[in-house]
């Protein structure tokens, strides 16, 4: 099924299960969406997933990350994983159990697991949540930053359609700076399932306090 991601290109240095990529590329013809950008080669990265507006929007990049035969891991709650058929299907679709109970323990947490790990993908939406924010949360760059692996921006657009995927500028230790050619990246025409609810282009002062400090 050529057309579903014809204008992708997947560099990463390690491809899962062939059967998995059918599976995502039968629902994408299915559902009409294209998988478009590249996917650079680098054996860990995170993954940017904006915007997010619907539970939908966690489906459509497992079936992308299918699709494309990359292994995506996501970070979700430990106490889901104790909860049978639930934490079956977590694990199958890439879950890592992390304490979430305070984000700087989230944010150690994933900078471990790429520490300890040879290969890893973690995709983090930094809006963080289906409702309306005023903001968007920042662990994702700070996670970036502190294992020093690179960004990748995953735009879920609803209004074309498509789902692509872009490198964006290396990082440089300025947060306002970084975070603003990131949102750059997600600015219309780019459109969730559900616009209105897309978080406000404004970070916390307490992160904003956070990446001064970080960059000292």
């Amino acid at each position: 099924m050529p057309g579903v991601i014809s204008n992708l290109k997947n560099n990463y240095p390690v491809k899962s299960s062939r059967l998995l990529s059918w599976i995502g590329r039968l629902y994408f013809r299915l559902a009409g969406w294209r998988l478009e950008g590249e996917i650079p080669n680098e054996p860990k990265l995170v993954i940017i997933a904006a915007p997010h507006t619907s539970n939908w929007d966690g489906w459509h990049l497992v079936m992308a990350s299918w699709a494309i035969r990359l292994r995506c891991r996501w970070m979700v709650k430990k106490e889901f994983m104790r909860v049978p058929l639930v934490g079956l299907f977590i694990r199958l679709t890439g879950g890592l159990p992390i304490n979430r109970q305070a984000s700087h323990n989230a944010v150690k947490a994933a900078v471990d697991a790429f520490k300890t790990n040879e290969h890893l993908i973690l995709v983090i939406a930094p809006e963080g949540t289906r409702s309306k924010l005023d903001h968007w949360k920042t662990g994702f760059y700070f996670i970036a930053k502190e294992a020093n692996v690179p960004l990748l921006a995953a735009r879920m657009d609803y209004g074309r359609k498509v789902i692509d995927f872009i490198t964006p500028e290396p990082l440089t230790g300025d947060l306002e700076h970084d975070i603003e050619v990131i949102w750059n990246l997600y600015r219309p025409p780019i459109r969730g399932l559900y616009p209105e609810n897309q978080n406000d282009f404004k970070l916390r002062p307490r992160d904003i306090k956070r990446g001064e400090e970080l960059s000292k």
